[in-house]
């Protein structure tokens, strides 16, 4: 992992946990592209903690870079050590980046403890790129004219449009997203314009910065948009 250097000494703390993260890292067995994916998020996620303390946001002092009275070690290096892990086994690249996003913020928000921060971590790891773009894109509804109206009895659908009509319905059924004013028991049950994120699915797409997907992910936004549009 490359060096780490953050000014301040809440900077010179945060550093050093980084630091200690990043070197049990290296000691592991990693493929090259394991290595690749690993030292980008580290990276992303350095550069990120800097650029914010540049811009005069504070780290957190609430004990999260702080080994506890009994000498357990801090929660930052807990979730990284999990963030990274969970970049080493992901195969769905384009996530890799809003991982980076996830601990970056933490980093930041002490308004989340750090229980609920492993909870996060467990529910980023878990979900599939679509399924992000899926909470980015039902937290703005409006920014793209979705569907009025479910699906059932549609006689033929497209694959695409049935995979997300799926990944819509475990979303909803996790509760990361909610039908106000209705339920989805099916995946033809799905109304996309009533669709709206909502709990660890919002909490989760604040800190992992989708709004960024519009941008760096554009053409799946679009995809992902077109086949849940008005039209379909």
């Amino acid at each position: 992992m490359p060096g780490v250097a953050l000014g301040g000494a809440a900077g010179s703390l945060a550093a050093s946990t980084l630091q200690r993260v990043g070197k049990e890292i290296d000691a592991r067995l990693l493929s090259p592209r394991e290595q690749q994916r690993v030292g980008e998020v580290f990276r992303l996620a350095v550069e990120q903690i800097r650029q914010r303390l540049e811009r005069g946001d504070q780290l957190r002092s609430d004990g999260f870079f702080k080994a506890d009275p009994a000498g357990r070690r801090p929660a930052a290096e807990e979730l990284l050590e999990g963030i990274l892990l969970v970049t080493q086994r992901e195969y769905q690249e384009r996530k890799l980046p809003y991982l980076a996003n996830l601990f970056a913020n933490l980093a930041f928000d002490t308004n989340i403890p750090p229980t609920y921060a492993v909870m996060l971590v467990k529910i980023a790891e878990d979900l599939t790129f679509r399924e992000l773009i899926l909470l980015e894109l039902f937290s703005r509804p409006h920014r793209i004219a979705l569907r009025s109206g479910d699906y059932r009895g549609s006689p033929s659908l497209q694959h695409g449009l049935i995979e997300l009509m799926y990944e819509s319905l475990y979303l909803h059924h996790r509760g990361y997203v909610a039908m106000p004013g209705d339920t989805m028991l099916g995946p033809s049950d799905l109304n996309p314009e009533k669709m709206q994120t909502q709990g660890a699915g919002l909490v989760l797409r604040e800190l992992m910065g989708l709004s960024a997907l519009w941008e760096r992910d554009a053409d799946e936004v679009s995809e992902v948009g077109r086949l849940l549009s008005r039209d379909t």
